[in-house]
């Protein structure tokens, strides 16, 4: 714990790109927390005991047999949060050690720049006030994790980057960036529950405006302005920043999230960052009922789902969405944040195959606890509620899974990768049914077909109506007509039948070739249907299995 990555961002470096950190002499005290970065916000139950400026450090899991002649596998884990609160400093040590370390994987959290201190600004003079500060803080926790692994006994090659909710969006992004590419090899990803989401430069840029009135720093001059920010204590501004956000009604107030700008993400829109994906395996998924029981104000930002897209009118397309009983359909309860956690992990997946690697996509779908962050609490110990059997059963063997892609690059030996027909898992268990994890077809199918097939036409429609100067109406325009086109047309179910004129003394052959090619698609859908059967069973490591393994051998009778 506590091993500093950057030099503290105080004084001068307030609001800069970190640096290495400065050399020491004799021994670090590895075995109590930093500080955690700051941040006191109003929309989270997880407030950190202690929070300073000074917080770019590293903590480290690690097995004691893990050395420069016996490398251990790295997974390094970007916490959620939005950029605004949580940190790298509040998981729970036993659950950590007992999980990664004592299954011979290190485990590296680091920290990064949240609110003010990672994305105020003064507008678009990058040399005064790089933009996304944070996310900058996290690939130079990278960098330096890849250039010492050694000195800690990890493998930089059989290097994890994993994250959580807006955590698992930064793993995205970093994944995507062409700088991370260049700059810093990953082997593999992992992202859970992750939003792709990014903030409009005028947000923030708003609120430090208000900040600097409420510091009493407003100044013509950028710089005489900046200077007097330099001044202001972290714990006066945090105060600020505070108050700014209980006088707000929606995240809007708050100070976060992460800007479409170069040289991090050189991109008009959120599609052109994901033609670029990485060479590299993922696994990736989502809870069944993600963010729909959590209070309003954590996802109040509509709009979202559509940026995806890079729709013209995401608001509209989100209030169609909303009220699909106007167009005879079963109304969706899935709120606007859900959709679009749901939408980005598909085309994060979708991209990521295009460059032919293997995607591993799940949903954790336990009926009883299935919200945004339950599924974490077997991984990092937090958010925990009361476990009945079931979950007691899933406890055994669902961190197995995250073990076993970081070592062995696969969920599990019979958990295939996602194919064009959408394969992903069902994670549940009911020991009363047998109901045990299981392969389905179509992740997500009713929201993910209505953003990324229908909404694109109707979103053209819309765009189409306003250039010739009329108002949008949701219940006219097609829109009906575009949302039940696959109510009378399944699109698994359609087919191009091709009308083939040849002269008769061919017929023969024509029969021929058209027989064996119906024999091959039958035997071929035959087994489509045999590897994809919904109750075909993910086999599971047995606990014999989970012993050290920090040569990345797999165990006995693991599929190769």
């Amino acid at each position: 714990q506590s091993v500093p990555f950057a030099s503290p961002p105080i004084g001068d470096l307030r609001w800069q790109l970190p640096i290495e950190p400065q050399k020491w002499e004799g021994v670090i005290d590895g075995r109590k927390y930093s500080a955690a970065c700051m941040s006191n916000s109003t929309t989270t139950k997880s407030p950190q005991p202690w929070v300073d400026e000074d917080c770019l450090y590293l903590n480290i899991f690690m097995h004691g047999e893990c050395s420069a002649q016996n490398k251990c596998p790295i997974v390094v884990f970007l916490h959620g949060g939005a950029m605004m609160y949580d940190s790298a400093t509040y998981y729970d040590d036993e659950t950590l050690i007992e999980t990664y370390a004592a299954n011979g994987v290190m485990l590296v959290i680091p920290a990064f720049r949240l609110g003010f201190t990672g994305q105020f600004t003064l507008g678009d003079d990058q040399e005064l006030i790089p933009s996304n500060l944070g996310v900058y803080d996290a690939l130079h926790a990278l960098k330096y994790i890849n250039k010492e692994a050694a000195s800690f006994g990890g493998d930089k090659d059989a290097l994890t980057l994993m994250g959580h909710s807006f955590g698992g969006g930064l793993t995205i992004m970093l994944g995507f960036s062409p700088v991370r590419q260049i700059q810093v090899p990953v082997h593999q990803f992992i992202m859970m529950s992750a939003g792709l989401f990014f903030d409009e430069p005028e947000k923030n840029e708003n609120l430090s405006k208000e900040m600097i009135k409420r510091a009493g720093c407003s100044n013509i001059s950028k710089r005489i302005t900046l200077e007097c920010m330099k001044k202001k204590s972290g714990q006066e501004l945090l105060a600020i920043q505070r108050k700014m956000e209980e006088e707000s009604i929606s995240t809007l107030c708050c100070f976060g999230g992460v800007l479409l700008r170069p040289p991090l993400f050189p991109f008009r829109t959120t599609p052109d960052l994901l033609k670029n994906p990485p060479n590299a395996n993922i696994m990736i998924g989502s809870t069944t009922g993600e963010m729909d029981t959590l209070p309003k104000k954590l996802y109040e930002q509509p709009g979202k789902t559509g940026a995806l897209i890079g729709a013209r009118n995401a608001v509209e397309l989100d209030e169609i969405y909303s009220n699909l009983t106007d167009f005879g359909l079963t109304n969706q309860t899935h709120v606007p944040e859900t959709q679009a956690i749901y939408v980005a992990t598909y085309l994060t997946a979708k991209a990521v195959m295009q460059k032919e690697k293997k995607v591993f996509l799940y949903s954790y779908d336990q009926p009883t606890h299935n919200t945004h962050t339950d599924d974490l609490s077997y991984l990092m110990g937090i958010h925990g509620f009361h476990r009945d059997e079931n979950e007691k059963e899933i406890a055994k063997f669902y961190p197995q899974y995250f073990l076993n892609f970081t070592k062995f690059g696969e969920p599990s030996p019979d958990w295939k990768p996602t194919n064009l027909r959408d394969r992903y898992i069902s994670i549940a268990v009911n020991l009363t049914t047998g109901r045990m994890p299981e392969l389905r077809d179509f992740y997500e199918k009713e929201t993910v077909d209505f953003w990324v097939r229908k909404a694109p036409k109707i979103d053209k429609i819309i765009t189409g109506s306003r250039a010739a100067g009329a108002k949008w109406d949701k219940a006219k325009g097609g829109f009906r007509d575009l949302i039940l086109e696959d109510e009378a047309n399944p699109a698994k179910n359609e087919a191009l039948i091709p009308v083939i004129i040849v002269h008769s003394s061919y017929f023969p052959y024509v029969f021929i070739i058209f027989g064996v090619l119906f024999l091959v698609v039958i035997c071929g859908r035959h087994l489509l249907d045999d590897s994809t059967s919904q109750d075909e069973r993910v086999r599971i490591l047995s606990p014999d299995d989970r012993g050290m393994r920090t040569n990345h051998g797999k165990p006995p009778g693991y599929a190769e």
